[in-house]
């Protein structure tokens, strides 16, 4: 692998936590799927994005400018095309960040439904690559998928989300210019019992 030199573009922040206007834009599925679809160090065209999730130019253009407007989405030149010259995005900032657990109840509810559009994505994506796999099983190579359960106390599940962390630094940095682009994540969440028990446990009992 080689490792390339990283593309910052002018006006692009360095880190990003995501306000609550944020959060709002991004629980629209089709918007999520329209954000994520770009990224914060190879900018793409409405066109290249349309044809990337599947939706019809004008639709991505609508959601490309609301999300401009909310400040997610910056300009990032303009490229020659055939017929006429068509501008290019990335995401605002090279790091994104939500307020997590510090955000207030309608915060985190928006940010569940941005995470559903990026499950959607991802289980398109790997149903496409098995697709693939039909035509030429090369393409199988790329993927990977490896889920477990583990019992994780405070203090572990810190070093656990750090080495997860680091790990993704370390891919984002490998990268090969006559590679296919792959879609890399990490996720961990406590399982929706542990969730339920954890609101039992800390419910504010009733007075009789």
């Amino acid at each position: 692998m080689v490792r390339l030199h990283v593309t910052t573009y002018p006006g692009q922040l360095e880190r990003l936590t995501f306000t609550r206007e944020h959060v709002d834009a991004l629980a629209s599925v089709p918007r999520a799927q329209v954000f994520w679809a770009f990224q914060s160090d190879r900018a793409r065209s409405v066109r290249e994005v349309a044809k990337e999730i599947g939706r019809p130019p004008q639709t991505v253009h609508y959601h490309v400018e609301h999300l401009l407007t909310v400040g997610l989405l910056l300009a990032a030149g303009v490229r020659p095309v055939r017929t006429k010259p068509e501008t290019t995005y990335v995401h605002v900032a090279r790091t994104l960040v939500s307020l997590g657990a510090q955000g207030d109840p309608e915060y985190r509810r928006s940010m569940a439904k941005g995470f559903s559009a990026i499950a959607r994505t991802m289980a398109r994506e790997y149903e496409d690559a098995q697709e693939a796999v039909t035509a030429q099983d090369a393409i199988g190579s790329f993927q990977m998928f490896r889920h477990t359960y583990v019992h994780l106390a405070a203090e572990q599940i810190e070093r656990v989300r750090a080495i997860l962390i680091e790990a993704l630094n370390s891919v984002e940095e490998e990268q090969s210019p006559n590679g296919i682009e792959v879609h890399v994540a990490a996720f961990v969440s406590p399982t929706s019992r542990s969730s339920r028990e954890w609101c039992d446990r800390h419910r504010p009992k009733r007075k009789r």
